[in-house]
């Protein structure tokens, strides 16, 4: 091989290792970009479970007080009936 010859092979050589690295690279970022996107969608589903367990809980509370309201005003109701009785 002439000088000419080895040193266009050596540039080809350092250009597939160098579009190496970049696919490594841009791999790599993909993976990243993904894995990211996964963990996002994972915190979503769990912020949104989260959600509605708590609006449960309100709801339940909110029959909880309706109740105790509702009880307070028959107990009320009977208080009165024996009072005039």
């Amino acid at each position: 091989m002439t000088r000419e010859q080895e040193e266009k092979e050596l540039e080809i050589m350092k250009l597939r290792i160098d579009q190496q690295q970049q696919d490594k690279v841009e791999q790599f970022r993909k993976e990243m970009q993904n894995k990211y996107a996964k963990e996002r969608r994972q915190w979503e589903e769990e912020k949104q479970k989260k959600l509605y367990e708590i609006q449960d809980s309100i709801d339940d509370l909110n029959l909880a007080a309706s109740d105790k309201t509702k009880l307070k005003g028959e107990i009320d109701d009977q208080i009165k009936e024996q009072n005039h009785l």
